[in-house]
């Protein structure tokens, strides 16, 4: 897979973006790759992130930590313990967290937990990491958006970064629910 992945990916660096271009390749690709912004419990040391490690679930590398370009409220909801990204702009913070490379099954387990679009819409946004002392945009990764809060959620105390570690209550993954 790491062959295939290298000779359908090149990194190309021109005014300060960094895009992934696709390469022709004379070998069938057998799944597309796309890129994915995880900023909760599936960035590594979290408890979902051997979601992500299982490679029965589909192929994903992480590639750079990151932050969303634009500010969203992330926020421990529920009586789970979940980090929820709300989609509102320009308030909260710009959100930490990693990206990957997946394929289109990986996505698909990713969307399935998420239980994208019903609970959780996926859409791309703009995030920024830094190359030496050099912020940079890349402009095409994924990121899933919490659909069903309500406005009592916006008065919880909002995060720059989850870590389930670093919180009063540990999150409580689905099969203990």
């Amino acid at each position: 897979m790491q062959f295939l992945f290298n000779n359908l990916l090149r990194f190309k660096l021109d005014t300060g973006k960094l895009s992934f271009v696709r390469m022709f390749s004379s070998q069938p690709s057998i799944s597309n790759f796309t890129y994915v912004f995880v900023y909760g419990t599936l960035k590594k040391g979290e408890p979902n992130h051997f979601i992500l490690e299982d490679s029965s679930n589909g192929y994903s590398k992480c590639l750079f930590e990151a932050k969303t370009k634009s500010k969203y409220p992330l926020i421990i909801g529920s009586p789970y313990n979940i980090p929820f990204m709300i989609d509102l702009k320009s308030t909260g913070f710009n959100v930490c967290g990693e990206v990957y490379v997946v394929d289109d099954k990986m996505l698909a387990v990713l969307d399935e937990l998420e239980e994208h679009p019903n609970v959780y819409k996926r859409r791309k946004e703009d995030i920024i990491f830094k190359e030496g002392e050099k912020e940079k945009c890349f402009d095409d990764a994924w990121m899933y958006f919490y659909q069903l809060y309500s406005p009592e959620m916006l008065k919880l105390p909002m995060l720059e970064s989850y870590s389930n570690a670093r919180h009063h209550s540990p999150y409580v993954p689905r099969n203990m629910r």
